[in-house]
């Protein structure tokens, strides 16, 4: 009896640790699953960023998106070399409401070697360039910036990791053959910003390169009787003038809206570029700084070039500017003169690409959020839309917010 007994308790005793032994195994297999599952999910909120283009958009794309908690790599890539990408010498000219854009990102517009016209700040382009790359290098490993260096299907296939999602900002300008190997159109639409302009470039390489103020002037009459017998009995045409530069480069832009007065249909159909550089020359002697030495009609030849008509003000931009490839999780957005331009120099193009900057870092934080070809669709869809808005503000008051709207005191 005693013995029945004492099997009865290994048994049950053998059937307890086995049922311990299996419950431990399969808990510890939940909790692995878990964890690896975790894991997995983790690899997939964080997203890798191929820039394409090293001018002061793809920088600054660069540098937005090492900043952000959901970006684990970040390549930068341009084909020139460093020296001739910081080296660009022409001024630009940041809003009010880029320079609050750069400010919310931790950039320092007077760090930038320029000048202040209020709350608009004036720089020369490369040292925007070198200024921004300082700041990427101080995130380290978690940006490559490489220069001299094309992208090429085998550079993409080589930095592209096949885990996660691989984000590529293409910020190679309007020349850029990148948009086309991604599988996005090259060809751009045009539409007319109802408005004539004309622009004129000064080049004096003696002169130091140094940004100076903006000077502008609004409803300026200008009377074209001196400027030939098809002129004689035209009336003045009012024209908006920005004068703007450095002293070594000096630009001048004036623009009128559309019109069909005799005026204006002769300055956009005449064949004598004498005409246009007569013009342009009489504005920058009645507007340029005292210490800017005056153009006569001989040495204009050599440092002035202008347009030889008034033209139309068009913008440029491309209507397909977001792709995404399921199979290699490859997510494709335009920005800068990729995406859109004008043919027009107010010396503050750059606002126009900062403008679809300020839509990315949501883009971010909307695909770091999802791992659903649908939700990377929809979040690519609303940046598309954003690009589309903008296209639409700037055809509509673009041309008269640089032209006409003075900076904010």
């Amino acid at each position: 009896m005693t013995s029945n007994t004492e099997h009865v308790e290994i048994v049950e005793s053998y059937v307890f640790l086995k049922y311990v032994i299996v419950t431990t195994i399969v808990v510890g297999a939940q909790l692995a699953c878990r964890h690896v599952a975790a894991l997995l999910r983790k690899q997939l909120t964080y997203i890798d960023a191929i820039c394409v283009g090293a001018g002061p958009i793809g920088v600054t794309t660069a540098y937005i998106l090492a900043m952000n908690p959901h970006i684990r790599r970040v390549y930068l890539i341009e084909e020139n070399q460093r020296r001739d990408t910081i080296g660009r010498q022409h001024p630009v000219c940041f809003d009010e409401k880029s320079v609050i854009f750069l400010e919310e990102h931790k950039l320092d517009p007077s760090a930038m070697r320029g000048k202040w016209m209020g709350r608009w700040h004036t720089c020369i382009i490369g040292h925007y360039i070198e200024y921004v790359l300082e700041r990427i290098s101080n995130h380290g490993e978690k940006v490559e910036v490489m220069f001299g260096c094309k992208f090429t299907k085998q550079l993409q296939d080589k930095l592209v990791s096949g885990i996660g999602l691989t984000v590529v900002v293409v910020c190679d300008g309007a020349l850029g053959s990148s948009c086309r190997m991604l599988g996005l159109p090259g060809e751009y639409t045009q539409e007319h910003c109802n408005a004539y302009g004309a622009v004129a470039t000064i080049n004096r390489p003696t002169q130091i390169n140094d940004p100076q103020l903006e000077t502008r002037i609004h409803n300026l009459a200008v009377n074209l009787s001196t400027f030939g017998d098809a002129f004689e009995f035209t009336r003045p045409v009012r024209f908006h003038l920005k004068l703007f530069g450095t002293l070594r480069n000096r630009y001048i832009s004036i623009a009128c809206p559309k019109s069909d007065s005799i005026s204006i249909k002769l300055l956009r159909t005449t064949q004598n570029i004498h005409i246009m550089r007569s013009l342009f020359r009489e504005i920058y002697n009645t507007y340029r700084e005292i210490k800017e030495p005056p153009l006569n009609p001989k040495n204009s030849l050599r440092f002035l070039k202008c347009s030889r008509t008034l033209s139309d003000i068009r913008l440029f931009f491309r209507r397909d500017t977001v792709a995404f490839c399921r199979q290699s999780q490859l997510a494709v957005v335009l920005e800068g003169e990729a995406s859109r331009y004008y043919n027009f120099n107010t010396g503050m193009d750059i606002n126009l690409g900062i403008r679809g900057l300020e839509s990315l870092p949501l883009l971010i934080e909307t695909l770091a959020g999802t791992t659903s070809s649908a939700g990377i669709i929809l979040a690519l869809h609303q940046k598309a839309k954003h690009s589309q808005l903008i296209n639409r503000e700037f055809i509509n008051k673009g041309i008269a917010n640089t032209m006409l709207r003075m900076p904010p005191m």
